[in-house]
């Protein structure tokens, strides 16, 4: 099918990216592989790899690119799949560097990664939908090119790694261990609304959308889980009537 050779051709392109040994790609591993990376890193990763992804829809798909033969069906499917491969690049580096830090607290629980939320992917397609020139069989304009330019998909791949902080701080709080998350401004400063959810809080006590992004966020969202376990406290009375303190880990 069409969409699935534009697709692969985007994809080797990308995978030749990785081999080559470009440097700020090649420092964010060198992290993973010292132990020192931090999720500072995996928001750093996750705005190289959609930067790459994004110059890719550019250059096969966008408004300059050959693209006779390519249904608006057939692009939306290619879109899909290069969103969901950026993704997954970043919530599987995001994952490494949660095991760096629970190695880094002696903490022997596998990290997971974050899952995609298909809405996301969904209203981005639906408005390519809505600015599609029907009469030409053309889905991505000069009008709605900036849909796939490097903000939006840099938007994608920056919530696989929230996500992955999120997933990780609520297996760690189900298993009883401490976890503390942490939003703060980056380089820039942030808007008012970041700065209202901004803060550290022990995971579950967060604002609502604590977790949000939005195009060109610049905050840091952190984690760090802490091996200090929530403890349940009861009372019992033994034989002689006195009464005894019984604390179990949770």
């Amino acid at each position: 099918m069409a969409d699935v050779t534009a697709y692969q051709k985007m994809l080797s392109e990308f995978m030749k990216w990785q081999k080559s040994n470009e440097k700020e790609y090649v420092d964010l591993w060198e992290l993973i592989n010292t132990k020192k990376a931090t999720y500072k890193d995996a928001q750093r990763y996750s705005k190289v790899v959609a930067d790459k992804w994004s110059r890719l829809l550019q250059k096969y798909l966008g408004v300059d690119a050959d693209i006779k033969g390519l249904t608006p069906k057939e692009i939306e499917k290619c879109i899909e799949n290069v969103l969901r491969r950026c993704y997954a690049n970043s919530s599987y580096y995001s994952s490494k560097v949660q095991e760096v830090i629970n190695d880094s607290v002696n903490i022997n629980v596998k990290a997971v990664e974050g899952t995609i939320d298909k809405s996301r992917i969904d209203n981005l397609i639906e408005k390519l939908r809505n600015g599609e020139d029907i009469a030409n069989d053309v889905l991505i304009t000069t009008e709605n090119m900036w849909l796939i330019e490097e903000g939006v998909v840099e938007n994608i791949s920056m919530s696989a790694v929230t996500d992955t902080i999120e997933a990780n701080a609520k297996l760690h709080t189900d298993a009883g261990l401490t976890s503390y998350i942490e939003r703060k401004q980056g380089s820039g400063g942030c808007c008012d609304w970041c700065s209202s959810v901004a803060g550290r809080f022990v995971y579950g006590e967060q604002p609502r959308d604590f977790f949000k992004i939005h195009k060109h966020c610049n905050c840091v969202i952190n984690y760090m889980p802490s091996r200090q376990r929530w403890q349940k406290i009861t009372y019992s009375t033994d034989a002689q009537g006195n009464r005894r303190k019984n604390t179990q880990d949770m």
